[in-house]
């Protein structure tokens, strides 16, 4: 099979395709609103050219259009955001579809657009597992996007929609997530055998130096800004894999002075917070919220030290490139004078796991039509 020619749509920084290149596919064109984000992917991506604008702007939508098929697009990967669909957005709605008014949302009607105008043989469209049941509101009526997408794409396509979790395909974090896998009829796209038994945290990360606040190991991204003293404190009384509100000294567990009560009160918090993860299971989800130990499940495992726990702090950002499954060495070449922290914890918290796209794509042709399906079946 010729190697595809791919659009990114939605490109972030690229990270989603960045082993694309060495598989059955290579990008040659992507799409990304931010202008520093589009930056950072040419860096990454020299040989892709990139259209910066908005894909809901018209001129826009037409040059990427125009472009893909001058050059002989038939591979799309399209990875709209995805905060107005995800569970934090949409916590205390309690439907069963999450109406929204989110402009956000609506971007998926346009890589849709881009897919019947394009007419790739394969395309891939990421969310949150929620996108399926998100409403949108097409022509007056109220819609699901499971149902809005199916229309669209029928006629012409076969499509599948699939939740799965990176940590099943040789990922050492648990990414779950709605894979659309989309395919020109008389193709149809089956998933890979899943990639058993899981890596582990202690396998991808373990090897890397102990820090604390404050601390530089003089391994590039490998290093902790000063933190809250709190929070440190909170954290050194915390094992592997527990939370710090269970700690059993009241002393250590997370409070916050309350100005009316005139004392310190409990934080009102999920215990996902303050908590470190488990050394031997993959690392939890790791969001855009990854620099601090108040956030989802983010705090390095530790080790026992003493009476205490060593590595009080969230996550560095070597640490989170490898948990994504990125080659440790990704962004050597770039120091903090160039990019900063926060930003690389933003976009690397958003992205798509890039080992999972590419065991998708290069698993395209396993057993490639309806007619092999069924007599492989017989």
């Amino acid at each position: 099979m010729k190697q595809l020619r791919g659009l990114s749509l939605f490109a972030n920084i690229g990270i989603g395709e960045y082993y694309l290149s060495s598989g059955k596919a290579k990008m040659v064109l992507a799409n990304e609103l931010s202008h520093e984000r589009a930056a950072l992917y040419r860096n990454l991506h020299p040989h892709s050219e990139m259209i910066v604008g908005d894909i809901s702007c018209e001129k826009t939508y037409i040059n990427i259009i125009e472009r893909a098929k001058e050059l002989g697009v038939n591979f799309i990967l399209a990875t709209p955001p995805c905060q107005s669909m995800s569970i934090l957005g949409q916590v205390g709605r309690g439907r069963r579809f999450a109406e929204t008014d989110d402009n956000r949302s609506y971007l998926i009607t346009h890589a849709v657009n881009a897919i019947m105008d394009i007419e790739p043989d394969y395309c891939i469209i990421e969310n949150v597992q929620q996108m399926a049941d998100t409403s949108l509101f097409i022509n007056g009526k109220c819609v699901s996007m499971y149902d809005y997408i199916v229309s669209r794409l029928c006629y012409s396509y076969n499509v599948t929609f699939n939740k799965l979790d990176a940590a099943d395909y040789g990922t050492p974090q648990h990414r779950r997530r709605l894979f659309i896998l989309i395919s020109k009829k008389p193709n149809i796209w089956i998933l890979p055998d899943k990639i058993l038994p899981y890596q582990t945290v202690r396998q991808a990360i373990g090897h890397l130096p102990s820090l604390e606040t404050n601390m530089s190991s003089g391994l590039p991204w490998h290093h902790i800004k000063s933190l809250n003293e709190r929070h440190v404190e909170w954290m050194k009384n915390t094992p592997t894999g527990a939370s710090a509100f269970y700690n059993e000294n009241p002393d250590f567990r997370p409070t916050v002075f309350d100005k009316k009560l005139n004392k310190l009160r409990p934080i009102k918090a999920f215990d996902t917070a303050y908590k470190r993860m488990w050394w031997d299971r993959p690392a939890t989800t790791i969001t855009r919220s990854n620099g601090g130990c108040n956030n989802q499940c983010s705090v390095h495992p530790g080790r026992p030290y003493g009476d205490t726990w060593s590595d009080a702090r969230p996550l560095s950002v070597r640490e989170i490139i490898i948990l994504t499954g990125l080659p440790e060495d990704w962004i050597d070449h770039l120091s903090p004078d160039e990019i900063s922290e926060e930003f690389l914890r933003d976009v690397i918290g958003e992205c798509v796991a890039p080992k999972l796209v590419k065991i998708l794509v290069d698993n395209i042709g396993a057993t490639d039509t309806l007619m092999e399906l069924f007599m492989a079946a017989a």
